[in-house]
């Protein structure tokens, strides 16, 4: 009886494209200095010696938050194959959200809060403030199991993100673990900062009227009239800056703002790390744009009611 060899199948790689250094921000969103930084940071040395191997630039998964289309497009740009994709997506992605908890922190002693109010009046105007803080809505698609709850009042699915910043456009607390229905206000008063401001006297942040008032949290007036009202015109202004913050996320990372379609429990990490890297480039590159003040003269009866609203 003859022997029968079985051939291996020869390996067969796909042709790398390259794109030009002036393309690179584009297909990337940063700098190819920034993400040869962030693969050397957080990525540590790359231990893989088969021929075909990715290089640290290419293993950034930036390249699929940049343009969140499905994976097999970004396999066939890139030259590898779908599952290597999928695979690199979510080792990077671990290794990325680890160091999360040393980058952002919100001020939780005496000493850090006087300081963020001595920061936050060098750049603004509202006394006993510290920061701003903001929710924001993040497309997924709708999941198998408690899938209604994710839908909120726009009909689509989403999850609901709160996160605070200082004057420095720097992301200090982040939330992603609510669904799309629930209410700012619910997510504010279950989160970690909440429990921070309640026990902290004279100091506040700033939010929108989707928030209720409290002692520790300021928001504007529907329908100013009286004269300490109108002056609150100062906190619509100043809390501009997370927006800005929130608008420039969605820019870097269209995946959050077209849709995430990776796996459901893989969404918050997707979300932090983003936060995580913003934060990055806003401490190596403090935010320089102008955020417009509107200067009105508080009378000391403005003053005399924030000085009273601890108490009451």
């Amino acid at each position: 009886m003859a022997n029968i060899v079985h051939l291996r199948t020869r390996k067969y790689y796909k042709p790398r494209h390259t794109s030009r250094e002036s393309d690179f921000k584009t297909l990337f969103t940063f700098e190819e200095q920034n993400v040869m930084w962030l693969a050397d940071h957080f990525l540590g040395a790359d231990l893989e010696t088969r021929g075909a191997a990715l290089s640290p630039v290419q293993k950034v998964f930036l390249r699929y938050c940049a343009n969140p289309e499905f994976q097999s497009g970004i396999a066939d740009e890139l030259g590898c194959t779908q599952p290597t994709v999928s695979r690199i997506y979510h080792e990077v992605l671990e290794q990325l959200v680890q160091p999360v908890g040393e980058w952002i922190r919100f001020p939780n002693t005496e000493n850090q809060i006087m300081q963020a109010k001595e920061k936050w009046l060098t750049r603004f105007h509202f006394p006993t403030a510290i920061e701003v803080i903001y929710c924001m809505y993040i497309r997924i698609l709708k999941p198998a199991q408690f899938g209604d709850e994710y839908i909120h009042r726009k009909g689509f699915s989403s999850i609901n993100v709160q996160a605070t910043c200082d004057q420095n456009c720097v992301i200090t607390s982040r939330d992603a673990s609510w669904p799309g229905s629930v209410h700012d206000s619910r997510i504010w008063k279950n989160s970690a900062v909440c429990e921070v401001m309640n026990r902290t006297r004279n100091t506040i942040l700033l939010g929108d009227s989707g928030y209720g008032i409290m002692s520790c949290l300021m928001t504007p007036y529907s329908n100013p009239l009286q004269e300490y009202q109108i002056a609150f015109r100062l906190l619509k202004s100043e809390r501009v800056v997370i927006e800005h913050i929130f608008g420039q996320l969605k820019r870097r990372f269209p995946i959050l703002k077209y849709g995430c379609r990776v796996k459901f429990t893989s969404i918050p990490k997707v979300i932090i790390v983003s936060l995580h890297l913003l934060l990055y480039l806003s401490k190596a590159f403090p935010c320089k744009e102008k955020v417009e003040i509107i200067n009105t003269n508080c009378s000391k009866t403005f003053y005399f009611y924030l000085l009273l609203l601890p108490f009451t």
